[in-house]
């Protein structure tokens, strides 16, 4: 693990100096919660209502916390992996080293994420200090323990899903269409635009079939609602489900995306 752990540490010395792209990351986690509520707080100003039985100061409240879980969730691996290390080569440097590329990028993706969560602080800090008038969230520490117990499951979640996307580079000669795709869908299905109970009750029923819930709208759900573990039985199995499985994945796709990567090669 000593290995690993310079992994880590390089990462968080490339986050500082490349400080440009950590200024891009930041904006992108706070831009769409922040004009979300802008959005919202028209609306209401405009109707005196939003939707789906959502008061105002809970519908501002989920996007103050669903900004802290994009800070702290979100990897951003598929784009390094596929143009850096299977377009242009670099993979070749990991395959003569006595290391797992899978624990390689997590280690590496982890630095940055430690890096990037510091500088996130004050700017979090701003937007909740800027909406606190509708801040209101009150939950118990069971609550908080439940959703971050699911927060963690889906940092993994997302980061076999990143990593599956990034070696689609292997058989796709340019991924980015279905990159630009997956966050599309990654967007409206995980609750970062909408709470998904605005959505229409057929797109709802869908989404208890992907992933994508457990991002952001589900964490954000428990501290909300503030019930037992046993409530989100089902739920946890399933998220359990899809973090074991896309882990399988990652590793099956990987030895044959290298066998494919070999062959052009020779």
């Amino acid at each position: 693990m000593k290995k690993y752990w310079r992994v880590y540490v390089n990462s968080i010395q490339d986050a500082l100096a490349d400080r440009a792209r950590l200024v891009v990351y930041i904006l992108e986690d706070f831009i769409p919660p922040t004009v979300s509520i802008i959005l919202w707080l028209g609306i209401f100003s405009f109707s005196g209502k939003v939707a789906s039985g959502w008061e105002l100061n809970k519908l501002i409240s989920y996007y103050i916390v669903v900004a802290f879980l994009t800070l702290t969730l979100n990897h951003y691996i598929e784009f390094p992996i596929g143009f850096r290390d299977i377009k242009e080569g670099g993979l070749i440097k990991y395959l003569i080293k006595p290391v797992s590329y899978l624990m390689y990028i997590f280690s590496g993706s982890n630095g940055w994420k430690t890096v990037r969560f510091l500088f996130s602080l004050l700017p979090y800090s701003l937007l909740v200090i800027i909406f606190r008038q509708y801040l209101s969230v009150s939950t118990s520490l069971p609550s908080l323990t439940i959703a971050v117990l699911f927060a963690a499951i889906s940092y993994m979640i997302i980061f076999f899903q990143r990593f599956l996307l990034g070696i689609t580079s292997f058989w796709i000669t340019d991924n980015d269409g279905l990159v630009n795709f997956f966050w599309m869908i990654h967007a409206l299905l995980s609750g970062l635009l909408i709470p998904l109970d605005f959505l229409p009750k057929w797109l709802q029923s869908i989404t208890w079939f992907f992933p994508f819930r457990f991002f952001y709208y589900f964490p954000a759900k428990i501290i909300f609602e503030q019930q037992e573990l046993s409530n989100y039985s089902i739920d946890l199995f399933m998220a359990l489900l899809w973090m074991i499985g896309l882990g399988l994945l990652s590793s099956i796709f990987f030895k044959r995306g290298l066998k494919a990567f070999s062959d052009t090669r020779q």
